[in-house]
């Protein structure tokens, strides 16, 4: 598990945007390069979002969030951002509060919990 300072440095502030049919925040691998190997949940202001609704792209990459698996994985180079897109309802104007769960093959089980206010 990585430690929670190292986590939030992560989470490109000011990223999380409405998008025509959703929202989407961005990522950037700033530790060192990795796999993700499953997306294990997200919720925002505590309730589940299905995985079902969301796609992870790195580069020109884009999965269903339910398709990344350890046989499916997904290589995150250092530096590379990564951008969680999820389909359905936009935010509500103000801040949010999102966590996200996955599975890193290198480190383990990883959470993310961070808030941020939705791009004008």
């Amino acid at each position: 598990m990585l430690p929670s300072y190292m986590l939030s440095q992560v989470y490109v502030q000011k990223s999380l945007k409405n998008t025509t049919d959703g929202f989407e925040f961005k990522l950037k691998n700033i530790i060192d390069t990795g796999t993700l190997g499953g997306v294990v949940s997200l919720a925002v202001d505590g309730a589940s979002l299905p995985l079902a609704s969301m796609t992870v792209r790195v580069g020109a990459i884009q999965r269903k969030a339910e398709e990344i698996t350890y046989r499916n994985s997904l290589l995150v180079m250092m530096g590379a951002e990564v951008t969680v897109s999820v389909k359905g309802q936009p935010l509500a104007p103000g801040r949010h509060e999102f966590k996200l769960a996955v599975s890193i093959l290198e480190a383990g089980r990883t959470e993310f919990t961070l808030a941020d206010d939705v791009a004008e």
